[in-house]
């Protein structure tokens, strides 16, 4: 079922990475994949990832998912190592789009959306290579902060880069109506030690206004103001056109909400 869904939708599952030494020929398509809350604590925030996919001349599309938000999540005291920012991130490669959507969709009963980004030759050159790179085994970690440094905030960062500041330009000027403290509580809805550990470490910050930019933290946010920012045309044509496509659902949970 989930292979026929992704069929239909033009996903390509073939199990090829796309290679960041390829000719200046290759073309790339990049998509983003944002995955809803599940049940255990660290992924109660929801997830999101980017897909590289070469466009051949065949018509296949090769495509590799990467992800910023991966850890050693057998760790001890994992969910308490993550509040303080004590864990070890790292960028993973997951597999195909089907990878994804099977392990995030049907192995841990998430959400998973996936949507096309308006981006041209040369800045989807400049993801591609980028990502392929920072996944090397010697580039890859970095210190992971559930604020300022997880799986969402690689991806804005890197694509804000490749639209030369144009999400940051777009979206900093614009209040989000919750606070960090607010988001925690959904969050962590249940865990009551959560918050008072969290307001230890972060304090003010979590009562602070805060800009839909800084906010694409949460995936859900980072689905719905990438499709509110404008980029020209990639195709060419005149004007401009949303960064973000509609989100096409790949998997869905069963079951009541996480």
């Amino acid at each position: 079922m989930l292979a026929a869904v992704l069929s239909i939708l033009g996903v390509g599952i073939a199990r090829a990475a796309p290679d960041a030494s390829a000719d200046d020929d290759t073309r790339y398509r990049i998509d983003l994949l944002t995955m809803g809350p599940g049940d255990a604590v660290p992924t109660r925030g929801g997830h999101a990832a980017l897909s590289v996919c070469e466009l051949w001349a065949d018509g296949r599309e090769p495509c590799v998912v990467y992800n910023y938000g991966d850890a050693d999540f057998d760790e001890s005291w994992i969910e308490f190592r993550f509040v303080f920012g004590h864990v070890e991130g790292y960028l993973s490669v997951v597999g195909t789009v089907y990878d994804a959507a099977e392990l995030y969709g049907q192995l841990q009963n998430r959400d998973v959306w996936l949507q096309t980004l308006a981006l041209s030759d040369e800045q989807a050159r400049f993801v591609a290579e980028r990502l392929a790179w920072q996944a090397r085994p010697e580039n890859r970690g970095y210190a992971f902060h559930y604020l300022d440094a997880t799986c969402t905030t690689g991806i804005r960062e890197l694509l804000d880069e490749a639209l030369d500041g144009q999400l940051r330009a777009q979206l900093s000027q614009r209040l989000d109506p919750w606070t960090i403290r607010d988001y925690q509580q959904l969050v962590f809805d249940g865990l009551i030690i959560i918050g008072p550990l969290s307001d230890a470490t972060f304090g003010r910050r979590h009562d602070a206004p805060i800009d839909q930019y800084s906010m694409m933290l949460m995936p859900w946010n980072l689905r719905e103001h990438l499709q509110e920012v404008q980029v020209p045309d990639p195709a060419g044509g005149d004007g401009l056109v949303p960064f973000a496509g509609p989100p096409q659902r790949l998997a869905e949970r069963v079951g009541p909400p996480a």
